[in-house]
């Protein structure tokens, strides 16, 4: 786990963690030129309220996949009061070993009336103040970053933020609680280095063939190939919404299948 051994190289320090609930994401987010459907889908229940913290503080650990710079390994610090209030995130600055300026969350023109669970509405928001942003700016050498650059990315922090949260109520993902042993945290103190933390990994669920009438279908059955089914908010008659879960489907192993969606008007 990458926090033990930041915490054990002292690149962030045990109250950075404390009382904390840590997520490990091992699928890296994904991202492209014109938003893959995860974002899509993590972005809009988002925005209509269905995503938050799943604990007032927490960690986020996990990797980026960019297009320019390939995989990029991130760790924030989340904050939120209540499920009113904007989510606040403080970026980790590895190279550096700083937390860089907070920004917050913030919600974007919820939907009201939707067809067949599609929404053009991907709007994201992010909070951040004036001196924040100046502070941010003298943080790096703006003859290679310019505002427009560093725009884009918190703008690429808040997708991995909502992309991970997404996951967090997405079917096909299983989460695994790891406790460090009692016995190796008293070596580690003896030695002079914080404990390891309790974290929670999230991962894809394995595949499983299905079940027929004598049982699994084993070499029989062909899985088919991993894809992502877009979530969509429900509307009831009453004005009451729900969330339809996205889902992750299908075996990895066996190749991925890419979505398009075209809407003509």
């Amino acid at each position: 786990m990458i926090i033990d051994k930041m915490l054990k190289e002292r690149h962030i320090q045990e109250q950075d963690v404390k009382g904390c609930q840590i997520f490990n994401f091992e699928i890296p987010v994904e991202t492209s030129e014109d938003r893959t459907d995860e974002e899509k889908s993590s972005t809009l229940a988002f925005n209509e309220g269905f995503l938050n913290l799943p604990a007032p503080k927490c960690i986020f650990v996990g990797n980026l996949q960019t297009i320019s710079k390939g995989l990029i390994s991130i760790i924030f610090k989340l904050t939120q009061s209540d499920e009113q209030s904007d989510i606040e995130v403080t970026p980790f600055h590895g190279t550096r070993s700083v937390w860089l300026p907070s920004f917050k969350m913030q919600k974007c023109h919820p939907t009201t009336s939707m067809q067949l669970g599609i929404s053009d509405d991907n709007a994201i928001g992010v909070g951040i103040s004036k001196d924040d942003w100046d502070e941010l700016k003298r943080t790096y050498d703006l003859d290679y970053f310019g505002d427009e650059i560093l725009k884009k990315v918190y703008a690429l922090y808040h997708t991995f933020v909502t992309v991970s949260l997404g996951r967090l109520i997405t079917d096909g993902i299983e989460q695994e609680k790891i406790v460090p042993s009692e016995k190796l945290n008293k070596k580690r103190i003896s030695r002079g280095y914080p404990e390891m933390v309790s974290h929670t990994v999230v991962k894809l669920k394995p595949c499983r063939p299905p079940m027929g009438r004598s049982g699994s279908q084993g070499e029989y059955f062909t899985p088919k190939r991993y894809h992502f089914r877009r979530g969509h908010v429900r509307h009831f008659k009453n004005g009451q919404k729900t969330w339809v879960r996205s889902c992750f489907v299908g075996d990895i192993s066996q190749g991925k299948v890419e979505h398009r969606y075209e809407v003509s008007v």
